[in-house]
């Protein structure tokens, strides 16, 4: 099921929002460790130097965009990701990712570099997933490298779950033309 099918999608106004980061410098926000609440859940999240003319460091930040996606997430019903399989692409930080395993999702993260997202992952997710005697579950992560046209790491990643019920994506594609490789990726299966 589409998460846009639950009524929420082009919601604006989202309660509190003190998730913005506009009072911060460039610096405090595209660069430096970044606190963030999901649900009852403290995370850390490391940021490294980006160079805007290399789009292998773009995913070193934390975009604007991820955490509008993180905060539609939670205002989804409190099962909606308990025990689903969720693709993350351009994971970059791995804040979105790692946010859907707080919600109960075992989620693939992926991105071309890995370096960043994984030392976040290890940070911030259990090695398994976790469930508490009062019936939360925090899921799983396992990141993947992947770049869009190498059709071995596109069949990895394919292959890493039987199926993904949901695709997450946020601000993964900087450029004005479409990634190589994005329709291969839009193949990806959904579903049982």
């Amino acid at each position: 099921p589409p998460l846009a099918s639950s009524g929420l999608a082009g919601l604006v106004v989202m309660g509190d929002e003190s998730w913005r980061r506009n009072d911060l410098s460039d610096k405090q926000r595209y660069e430096e460790t970044f606190p963030f609440r999901v649900g009852d859940h403290d995370i850390v999240i490391h940021q490294g130097k980006v160079d805007i003319s290399d789009c292998n460091t773009l995913g070193r930040t934390i975009w604007d965009s991820s955490m509008v996606l993180i905060k539609y997430l939670e205002m989804l019903p409190r099962d909606t990701l308990r025990h689903k399989s969720v693709l993350c692409l351009g994971s970059g930080t791995g804040m979105d990712g790692i946010a859907a395993t707080k919600l109960g999702a075992d989620v693939v993260l992926t991105d071309i570099s890995t370096e960043i997202l994984q030392a976040n992952v290890e940070a911030n997710v259990p090695v398994a997933s976790t469930e508490k005697a009062e019936g939360y579950r925090q899921g799983a992560a396992t990141v993947m490298m992947l770049d869009w046209a190498d059709m071995q790491q596109r069949k990895d990643v394919r292959e890493a779950r039987p199926h993904y019920d949901y695709i997450l994506a946020s601000d993964c594609a900087y450029y004005h033309h479409p990634p190589t490789g994005m329709d291969g990726i839009a193949a990806t299966k959904l579903g049982a």
